[in-house]
């Protein structure tokens, strides 16, 4: 994760890389500099001469912008080096080690006598290994930081000495001597398993149809990049997502004929909602099938009606009771002349009508939990949910 993402967080062992990377100090090459405080800074420009260089006033901005840089830099290495509870590892790249280091300590030898590292060395310096560098030489003959191991390498003298290593293949030999016991230790260790393995395999955010794709190997449907969205064939699934996207556009205050529904849909092409091909692939007999059921006509009727309805909810998963926060949006629920809540979930699967359990209990699940957040969101218990087939033009009785 990035150093801002870290702040407030710990952890047991930290790796704080890429610090060779130099700071981005590119704003400071901008032709006007501003500052909230100083105004602006122009460069001067002779088209006599046909020469330009920095007014005083730019290089003063330029001179306090450097300085906030850097503090802020230096504010986001300190976030950095107390994230770690236990180790902290840091890597960075130089290109000539040895001579960054000897370069380093003369410049620190000319201000021996001072008791920390002076500001226009910290000025000077452009990444967090300069930094680095300058505490490890600063310190190392000193009381004052514990390194507890320091590896400054460049690749080429650790390959160098890697080919002076006489390296041979040893045989490992167990003692002769080792007790029962010492060995019955070294098994336990060795084939130690992690208590808690389960809530390691599981996610700590996710989504209700993840949850409900769990048993299956369905393949999840997310949008195409846009150099594939000019394909001319739609799959059943396209068809089927375009189909339910057309349902949760329905406006239910109209009684809709074939016009209504032609309207809405050129609206949503003139919206970028969706294409003129895509609109081919709307199968209209089907939306207006629903729109003559009693469901539709019962939704007409309700005191409210909530479309689209996203949630968040913590629950705990039964195998390792662990909490996981579950994410979701709900197709549709309304409140009836009775008072009641009805739950409504748009269905656009290929299902015979002798085999209607079969949906049923595919999405019972997430019709479940659909039902929970509801409940706790309103503190209200859902009186009726339905699953409306478009592929059999009927809206089923779930009962959870």
């Amino acid at each position: 994760m990035s150093i801002h993402k870290s702040k407030g967080l710990e952890f047991p062992i930290v790796f704080l890389c890429g610090t060779g990377k130099q700071f981005n100090m590119q704003d400071l090459n901008e032709q006007i500099l501003l500052d909230q405080d100083m105004g602006f800074g122009p460069k001067y420009i002779n088209y006599e001469r046909k020469i330009e260089y920095n007014t005083i006033a730019k290089e003063a901005i330029k001179i306090k912008s450097k300085t906030e840089i850097l503090s802020e830099e230096m504010r986001l290495l300190y976030v950095a080096l107390t994230r770690a509870k236990e180790k902290l590892i840091i890597t960075g790249v130089e290109k000539d080690l040895q001579k960054s280091l000897s370069n380093k300590q003369k410049d620190l030898e000319i201000y021996a006598e001072t008791e920390k590292i002076p500001l226009s060395l910290v000025k000077k310096s452009k990444t967090y290994l300069d930094w680095l560098e300058y505490v490890y030489l600063f310190n190392k003959e000193k009381d004052i930081i514990e390194f507890n191991k320091i590896v400054l390498e460049n690749n080429k003298s650790r390959v160098e000495n890697e080919d002076k290593e006489d390296v041979k293949e040893q045989k490992i030999e167990t003692p002769k001597n080792i007790t029962k016991e010492r060995k019955e230790e070294i098994n336990k260790k060795l084939t130690w398993k992690y208590k808690y393995i389960d809530s390691t395999k599981i996610e700590g955010k996710t989504s209700v149809s993840v949850i409900a794709k769990n048993n299956e190997k369905n393949i999840q449907i997310i949008e195409k990049p846009k150099f594939m969205q000019n394909i001319e064939t739609l799959n059943k699934a396209e068809i089927g997502t375009l189909m339910h996207l057309i349902l949760q556009k329905l406006d239910f205050k109209i009684n809709y004929n074939e016009n209504d529904l032609n309207e809405l849909i050129q609206k949503l092409i003139y919206l970028n909602v969706i294409t003129e091909k895509q609109s081919e692939y709307i199968d209209k007999k089907k939306i207006l099938n629903f729109t003559k059921t009693e469901l539709f006509k019962e939704i007409q009727d309700a005191k409210e009606i909530y479309k689209e309805q996203p949630f968040h909810m913590s629950v705990i998963d039964e195998k390792t009771k662990e909490k996981i926060l579950i994410q979701g949006i709900i197709d549709l629920y309304y409140i009836n002349q009775n008072d009641e809540i009805v739950l409504v979930d748009y269905k656009t699967d290929y299902v015979e009508k002798e085999k209607k359990e079969e949906l049923i209990n595919k999405y019972k699940e997430q019709l479940a939990i659909y039902k929970q957040a509801i409940e706790k969101a309103l503190n209200k218990k859902v009186e009726n949910i339905y699953l409306y087939s478009v592929y059999l033009n009927e809206a089923i009785k779930v009962a959870i």
